[in-house]
């Protein structure tokens, strides 16, 4: 299973909750990046006084910046729009109901003779109007920007059915992938069986990225599909969809920032590193503004809306082990510009 949720602080994942069955909040499992490489703390300090005496020298790449958050000081309310059969329903441009109809139709659930339901909301976290199509039980949620299906429910067409091995809720879950109009790419990245009853497969894009000279392919934990199916019947029952893109634009001639640098720029922020051992390794990340120098302007609990865009990141891990358990603060440190994007911490 990916690492979307196992980075995220408990206030965030209470927060997101994304998805729709009992007991999704007990799914929350943190993971240790990887076994510590240890660095001495001389070895660290040594190496921080050679990056400020060497700092004029130093040229990161110019590219992408993280930009001050927007906070949300109003969340604007869910808009209620009757349907009336027409094209349009009044402030919505788009068919929103006939294009819910036509995708439930092609996976066999019959809207016929229900009216739809049709709310507008606004996804604070993601600065995101969403349309929501609902046939009774039933219900289609659409990005309005796109149309993309952004989660859904069928729990109403999951009574009948025969219990499925495994191997078949992937096969009934790779069939909902591939009929829905979702962003093309994404391949089977594990399962999660919940209970007896249900099981959740996500599906996940990745990028390739050469690091002296080794070609790896990482796993974007923020570009997403989770698919429930239920065992007990063989049908998929709901589903959600992450998208928080990729953001790579370096050029051949841009020279990533070395792990040492990564490290020394994290350990300069957090300034007290005493007792801690460091990791660290190249992956994706969504920019979050813990560690940076906006982070005052979210510490107060105010609502803000995330970056668009997720980025290659070392992920720079201190640990530091305690009697009951194992503190670790991890800094997100941009793996061509070596600005400082975010981070968590963890115990």
């Amino acid at each position: 299973m990916n690492t979307f949720w196992e980075h995220l602080s408990e206030n965030a994942l209470d927060q997101i909750d994304p998805i729709a069955y009992p007991g999704s909040k007990n799914i929350r499992k943190k993971a240790r990046i990887r076994k510590p490489r240890r660095i001495g703390l001389r070895i660290l300090i040594a190496a921080v006084l050679v990056l400020i005496a060497s700092v004029v020298c130093y040229a990161a790449v110019e590219g992408w910046r993280l930009q001050p958050p927007q906070v949300i000081d109003d969340v604007p309310p869910v808009i209620e729009t009757p349907y009336d059969g027409s094209a349009e329903g009044g402030d919505i441009e788009f068919d929103y109901a006939a294009l819910a109809g036509e995708l439930l139709g092609g996976l066999g659930v019959d809207t016929s003779g229900i009216t739809p339901h049709i709310s507008t909301e606004y996804a604070t976290r993601y600065a995101r109007q969403q349309i929501r199509v609902a046939f009774d039980e039933v219900y289609i949620c659409f990005d309005a920007a796109d149309k993309t299906p952004l989660s859904g429910a069928l729990a109403g067409q999951a009574e009948a059915g025969q219990p499925v091995t495994e191997q078949q809720a992937l096969a009934a879950a790779q069939e909902f992938y591939d009929s829905l109009p979702f962003p093309e790419g994404y391949v089977y990245a594990g399962s999660n069986r919940i209970d007896e009853e249900y099981g959740l497969f996500s599906f996940t894009r990745s990028y390739e990225i050469t690091i002296g000279g080794e070609t790896l392919s990482l796993v974007n934990p923020y570009e997403e599909i989770r698919i429930t199916v239920n065992f007990l019947s063989g049908r998929v029952e709901s589903w959600n969809s992450f998208y928080f893109p990729l953001l790579d634009d370096h050029t051949t001639q841009d020279t990533p920032v070395s792990e040492t640098e990564a490290i020394d720029r994290a350990a300069q922020k957090l300034q007290d590193v005493d007792g801690y051992t460091v990791s660290a390794t190249v992956s994706i990340a969504l920019p979050n503004y813990m560690f940076t120098d906006y982070f005052d302007a979210i510490a107060q609990g105010e609502n803000y809306v995330y970056p668009s865009n997720t980025r290659f990141v070392w992920l720079v891990s201190f640990e530091k082990e305690n009697e009951l358990f194992t503190d670790q603060i991890v800094v997100y440190v941009d793996y061509y510009t070596g600005e400082i994007l975010g981070g968590d911490l963890a115990k």
